[in-house]
């Protein structure tokens, strides 16, 4: 849904509400019943990857010759920075 919404709204606006529209629900996950935490997670990861497309067609753009790195590094640093983000909130 990021491209679509990134043609009718402007990609830096879509990043931004990614940015700033995940943080009021992820600052309420923790006072709500486990009812509406299904909800709020889905939302939540709605608003978050709906950027992803979008900054990897940014990146695409600053480097329009190597189209192909610049995929594989965005998607690569993302995946790999979240998975040792995690295992350092986790410890």
């Amino acid at each position: 849904m990021g491209g679509p919404l990134a043609d009718r709204f402007g990609k830096r606006n879509v990043i931004m509400f990614s940015m700033l529209g995940s943080a009021p629900l992820a600052l309420i996950m923790p006072h709500v019943d486990l009812f509406w935490a299904y909800p709020i997670f889905l939302l939540n990861g709605f608003i978050i990857l709906s950027s992803f497309s979008v900054t990897v067609v940014y990146a695409q753009e600053l480097v329009p010759g190597k189209i192909g790195t610049v995929s594989g590094l965005i998607i690569g640093l993302a995946f790999g920075l979240g998975a040792i983000g995690a295992v350092v909130l986790g410890g």
